[in-house]
């Protein structure tokens, strides 16, 4: 993997995943929501009628370790994902897995029909309807085919319970060389996948509910992930508003004591998004934390272009043990 490759990948990945950082505010304890006798199990049992709706609609979670991961009956077909004036770009038969990286590797192929260079990366993908970084670096030579691979987290596919590839989409960002001009795609390149007959995807909206605005609605739940260590917070988010909208965690605490911590997760209209917001073992320890009892944050609703906040809530408590 050249240099440029390889800073296409970082830059990416600054864009796309969620992190963490430092975080020393200590903001007054307003508790909007006091769990303390009831735990997010316990409210996700609430909401069903029958021992046989839980098993059905609170799956196990697959943890990131994805050692076990199958495509199932997942084909693809030849076919032109995206087409403009400029570009042709076509998923190429075969769709593989490699387990050892963690990733779905599907083949690309870019026509540039252009006399300008373009390098191509994918950006605000989905794979069924949740968000899922999709990875695509291609310099594309005018007037020739560019082979290509598009690349997709196992492990994002285990947040959001993805056992079968159904639909992919993604928009690009194009650079020209020429002039080093930069265009993004008014429309995603789109993939279909065959094999699945009719399946339909469902997403596990098990959890506490911790935000339902305009539209917007974030739900939480402790996540098992043996391949990380310290605590997980699954935060699934479904934005059913007109715009793309992001949403952070911000002035966290754990057990009352404030961890490092910067979550944020960005989620295009009418997609899902799950999130892994980890809580790292070493600052756990630093604060003599090892049992995860209450966990508090703010969150808040960001616009993503000009960076301001549309809503930002008080002090949300949860009890999780």
């Amino acid at each position: 993997m050249n240099k440029r490759v390889v800073l296409a990948v970082a830059i990416l990945l600054l864009l796309n995943f969620s992190g963490c950082d430092r975080d020393g505010s200590d903001e007054p304890k307003v508790t909007l929501m006091d769990l303390s006798s009831i735990s997010v199990t316990d409210v996700a049992l609430a909401e069903t009628t029958s021992v046989d709706e839980v098993e059905k609609t609170s799956p196990v979670m697959p943890d990131s370790n994805f050692s076990e991961f199958s495509l199932g009956a997942t084909t693809l077909s030849e076919q032109v994902v995206y087409q403009d004036d400029h570009l042709i770009i076509s998923a190429i038969n075969g769709v593989t897995t490699d387990l050892e990286t963690g990733f779905v590797i599907i083949p690309i192929q870019v026509q540039n029909m252009t006399s300008d260079q373009i390098e191509l990366l994918a950006v605000d993908g989905s794979v069924n309807g949740s968000m899922i970084q999709t990875i695509l670096y291609a310099s594309a030579e005018p007037g020739v085919k560019t082979e290509a691979s598009l690349y997709v987290p196992i492990t994002e596919l285990n947040y959001a319970s993805i056992d079968l590839l159904d639909e992919l989409e993604a928009f690009l960002m194009l650079t020209y060389a020429k002039d080093e001009s930069v265009v993004y795609t008014k429309s995603p390149l789109h993939i279909s996948f065959d094999g699945n007959g009719d399946y339909s995807q469902s997403f596990d909206r098990s959890g506490t509910v911790v935000l339902d605005r305009d539209g917007i609605v974030a739900t939480v739940r402790p996540y098992v992930d043996s391949s990380e260590s310290g605590y997980n917070l699954l935060v699934m988010v479904e934005n059913k508003c007109d715009s793309t909208v992001r949403i952070s965690l911000s002035s966290v605490k754990v057990n009352g004591k404030s961890i490092p911590t910067l979550f944020y997760s960005q989620v295009l209209s009418g997609k899902v998004a799950f999130s892994l917001c980890t809580f790292i073992e070493q600052d756990l320890s630093l604060e003599n934390i090892t049992e995860v009892q209450t966990v508090e944050f703010v969150i808040a609703i960001e616009d993503p272009m000009s960076n301001e906040d549309l809503f930002v809530s008080e002090p949300i408590t949860l009890s999780v043990s």
